[in-house]
């Protein structure tokens, strides 16, 4: 049976907790790798066949799954490169891929006369000015006014930070969508709250049980695969008139929302895929080879738990 690494870096406890319970179930080793501790080791590779997700967003975290990886891995990549093939500017991406996107542009200048044009092609204010790289809608910023948007602009890009401009889609109902595979596991509406126009997940049960706008998973599975991905937490804009807009991808992303709400198994879903593919990449025949060749390697330094055993 292959194993299940995770690589972890300040994640959301119930995060770790969910999938290690999904891989109990299924009689599956689960590993948790440090990745501030993460030593770095050549020889400290995921075996052929075993599957690997990386759950925390740090950079640390990013570079212990570079190094780790190796093609015969099960990841929620869709390419052999893995964690090496990402792909960056996503909103170019989803827009040459087909997916329905606000219109959008980046910012690199404080040229008040470039703004406003900008501005016009957004149709008009209010606009949002997003700076990439936060979540929980940190870092998005709604602008209402040519003064506030320009002693906004030069902060940001005083900061050596290039932020995007988006069109504000208005009146919009806030769609989280998970993706595993070629299909939407969970499904569920963010809310605002008072005096904010951001967005965050609900406390109200109904929320996670409103079906789907029509379309909304063909568009989540679309923009998870443009990116290389088999796996995404997916933020979609439904305007009042029906016609949606992806706002990003995210991938690793908080999964467990809807399975602390109501139950949904997400993380079951994840393992499964994963074990599932690690079966077509010759997973059995692969751990057998790697258990040859274990005493030639040096074992990471991991917290692992073996299914059933405490």
């Amino acid at each position: 049976m292959p194993k299940f690494y995770l690589i972890n870096a300040n994640v959301p406890d119930e995060t770790v907790r969910t999938l290690h319970a999904s891989c109990e179930q299924r009689d599956i080793e689960f590993v948790e790798i440090d990745a501030i501790t993460f030593d770095y080791e050549p020889s400290h590779r995921v075996g052929l066949g075993d599957m690997l997700y990386c759950a925390g967003t740090t950079a640390a975290a990013g570079f212990v799954e570079q190094h780790i990886y190796q093609p015969g891995v099960a990841t929620f990549y869709s390419s052999s490169d893995g964690p090496l093939a990402r792909k960056g500017n996503p909103l170019l991406v989803f827009q040459r891929a087909g997916v329905p996107v606000p219109r959008w542009v980046h910012v690199t200048t404080n040229d008040r006369n470039l703004l406003r044009r900008f501005v016009e092609r957004m149709g008009e204010f209010p606009v949002i000015l997003k700076v990439p790289g936060f979540s929980r809608g940190i870092g998005t910023t709604r602008i209402d006014s040519m003064p506030s948007l320009f002693s906004i602009v030069d902060y940001i890009l005083a900061s050596g930070v290039y932020p995007i401009l988006c069109a504000y889609i208005h009146p919009a109902t806030h769609w989280r969508a998970v993706v595993v595979g070629d299909r939407m596991v969970s499904h569920y509406r963010n809310v605002t709250e008072q005096d904010d126009f951001r967005t965050s997940g609900s406390a109200q049960e109904e929320d996670y049980r409103a079906p789907a706008p029509l379309g909304l998973e063909e568009t989540a599975v679309a923009a998870v695969h443009a990116l290389g991905h088999e796996f995404g937490g997916v933020d979609v804009l439904e305007h009042s008139s029906g016609r949606l807009y992806v706002l990003e991808s995210n991938n690793p992303c908080y999964f467990a929302t809807a399975q602390l709400a109501i139950g949904t198994d997400v993380s079951g879903a994840m393992v499964e895929y994963l074990l599932q593919k690690s079966k077509r990449l010759g997973g059995s025949s692969n751990n057998q080879d790697r258990k040859a060749r274990g005493s030639r390697r040096k074992p990471m330094k991991t917290r692992s738990s073996v299914a059933g055993s405490a």
